[in-house]
C-alpha cells in the first residue's frame, strides 16, 4: 500500500514536517566531498543538506494544506 502522506491517515500532528541533521552529518559530508574546507564549504554543505529536505517539507503542507488549516481553525475555536 502506497502511503498517502495525509494527516490523520498516514500521518500524525507529532511527526516532523523537517528533519533535523546534526553537525555530524555536516562534518561527515565535507570531509567526504569538499576537497576544501572553509567557511563556503560549510555553507554550500548545509544549503545541499537542507534544500532536499524543504523540498519535502513543502510537498508535506502542500498535500495538507487544508487538514492544517481546518487543524488550525478548530484549535482556535475551543
Amino acid at each position: 500500500m502506497d502511503k498517502q502522506w495525509k494527516l490523520g491517515i498516514d500521518l500524525h500532528e507529532d511527526d516532523n514536517l523537517l528533519d533535523g541533521f546534526t553537525f555530524t552529518a555536516v562534518i561527515d559530508a565535507l570531509h567526504c566531498n569538499e576537497p576544501v574546507i572553509d567557511e563556503a564549504a560549510v555553507r554550500k554543505t548545509i544549503n545541499n543538506i537542507l534544500e532536499p529536505q524543504l523540498e519535502d517539507l513543502r510537498s508535506l503542507a502542500n498535500n495538507n494544506i487544508k487538514e492544517i488549516i481546518q487543524r488550525a481553525s478548530k484549535n482556535r475555536n475551543k
